[in-house]
């Protein structure tokens, strides 16, 4: 069996100009990451990234902590949804739910009320500005299909927190409440670990933050 490791990037500039960039605890995060998995003996054979900043970013200082002679790969399928068109779809239909500028919690509410409504296929989408939930699900299939696994090192996974959560939707076959509910409890570099077969995989460990509880400050544990 081969191990496929999912990990989350580091936390990004949520609030900011940009969010699709590591913040200064992200890139802490990251290294903190990086050393962990070189000191417990999980060196990759290879690591695979989305094309986002935030994911690539991740993964050089993962690939710095490590060996630095990892083989590093871009696949764009492993990108996250885009947020903001859906949530300006979802508001352009509940306008009296716009969230104040920095209400973070607000936010969050409306983010979740805009994935559940994503999932029923009840957002207007006539000029095509965002994909449908159904060609997301493909496009995640199509990027774990794509992994080509070792028989004795793990490959590393950098993405997003719904790219993950979709693919556990799919392992787990839950509902996509489900899958919404796991994409908000999971950790910024938190690594969730799946073990391949030719024609099954399986979820061994979810979520997990390991290299943040050592460093025993809860201002490290983010989820944006």
């Amino acid at each position: 069996m081969s191990s496929i490791i999912l990990i989350r990037h580091a936390q990004a500039s949520l609030g900011k100009s940009n969010y699709d960039e590591l913040s200064e605890l992200g890139l802490k995060q990251a290294t903190l990451l990086g050393e962990y998995l070189k000191r417990t003996e999980l060196e990759p054979a290879a690591i695979i990234t989305g094309d986002m900043v935030r994911h690539q970013q991740t993964a050089t200082k993962l690939t710095t902590a490590l060996s630095g002679n990892i083989s590093l790969h871009q696949n764009k399928d492993w990108n996250e949804f885009d947020f903001k068109k859906l949530i300006q779809s979802y508001l352009s239909k509940f306008p009296n739910e716009t969230p104040s500028a920095g209400d973070i919690r607000a936010f969050f509410t409306v983010l979740k009320k805009t994935m559940l409504a994503w999932s029923k296929d009840e957002l207007n989408n006539e000029k095509g500005g965002f994909e449908s939930w159904k060609d997301f699900s493909k496009r995640i299939s199509r990027a774990i299909a794509s992994v080509n696994v070792d028989s004795e090192k793990p490959t590393l996974v950098v993405s997003s927190g719904g790219a993950i959560s979709m693919l556990l939707m799919q392992i787990l076959d839950v509902t996509p409440k489900t899958m919404i509910d796991m994409n908000f409890q999971i950790r910024n570099t938190s690594f969730t670990e799946i073990l391949s077969r030719p024609h099954k995989k399986n979820l061994v460990a979810f979520n997990q933050i390991n290299h943040l509880i050592e460093y025993r400050d809860k201002t490290m544990i983010t989820y944006a």
